[in-house]
């Protein structure tokens, strides 16, 4: 067992660090406790980052992205809201249970953090694309990743961080269109299963099922090791120490930001259900002539007063 450029190496002794820009060699290498030092997701948005468009693992990513994942999610929201129903489009119940309202405002906020795609999403742009990555030795198809670009990190960023808000979105209708608190669970669950189809084609890609070229990339997204390229020895300005704190912590604050928005919106449709906006407005009555002969002049619609 060797340690070589601060990385423990059980298998080879020729790993080195590459600059992804250049193709070059790294000399200021990453250590084991540099916090700069990660691996990517293990999901077709990885693929799509590192992946070269020219090439059948891009498309097929780009497939499973759109064709299943951004599909379900607007064909699920689109068959929810109701456009054309100006009092209530998002068909919300007239009223529920307080369980069941304490069930829906818990799970809204479990599934945003657990909504991996949307975190990633975040964290991915605002710590921008690594510089380095692990290659050499036993790792033959790792020059694949000298030709990752800012604008195809970027992209997938924003794709990913969609999708993830889209699936937010369709868990945060579902639930508050629920009555029960089995339909709330079942809802958001349901909704998280779209999620997970893209770590699903990852596995299902790492054993072969969609060709060879996509088996190795997905194995060297599973098993390289990449490198912010922060030197973590310089000393900063405080200035400049402020905005590297705000940046490195940007994807918690806009997560919060996030659920206060979502609460806040509960709780403007909670407040509007109980003051009985979305009960039913209009009413047709029809009386029978058999008790008194004059209950027919009542029949008609009536309209529920304020």
């Amino acid at each position: 067992e060797a340690k070589i450029n601060g990385l423990r190496n059980v298998n080879n002794t020729n790993l080195h660090w590459t600059c992804i820009a250049s193709g070059s060699i790294a000399t200021n290498v990453p250590q084991t406790d540099d916090p700069s030092l990660f691996r990517l997701s293990q999901d077709v948005y990885s693929v799509l980052a590192t992946a070269s468009a020219r090439t059948s693992p891009f498309w097929i990513s780009m497939f499973v992205i759109f064709g299943f994942q951004y599909f379900l999610l607007l064909l699920l929201l689109a068959d929810q809201v109701d456009v054309h129903a100006e009092d209530n489009p998002l068909n919300l119940p007239a009223n529920v249970e307080t369980p069941v309202r304490i069930s829906q405002v818990l799970l809204v906020a479990i599934a945003l953090f657990s909504q991996d795609d949307l975190l990633i999403g975040i964290e991915s742009l605002s710590d921008g694309m690594p510089i380095y990555f692990m290659s050499g030795g036993n790792n033959k198809n790792t020059d694949r990743f000298k030709n990752m670009t800012v604008v195809q990190w970027r992209l997938s960023s924003v794709i990913r961080l969609f999708q993830g808000f889209l699936n937010l979105l369709a868990a945060f209708v579902l639930s508050i269109q629920a009555e029960t608190i089995p339909d709330v669970l079942l809802n958001v669950l349901g909704v998280g299963f779209v999620s997970n189809l893209d770590n699903l084609a990852f596995s299902l890609s790492l054993k072969g099922y969609f060709g060879e070229s996509m088996k190795l990339l997905t194995e060297d997204v599973r098993d390289v090791d990449f490198h912010r390229g922060e030197d973590s020895s310089n000393v900063q300005s405080s200035k400049a120490s402020l905005i590297s704190k705000l940046k490195h912590n940007a994807h918690i604050m806009i997560v919060f930001a996030a659920l206060l928005v979502m609460l806040i919106a509960f709780g403007v449709f909670a407040v509007q259900q109980i003051e009985g906006v979305y009960s039913e407005q209009d009413i047709q009555i029809e009386f029978g002539d058999e008790v008194l002969p004059f209950l027919g002049l009542f029949n008609g619609c009536y309209k529920a007063s304020d």
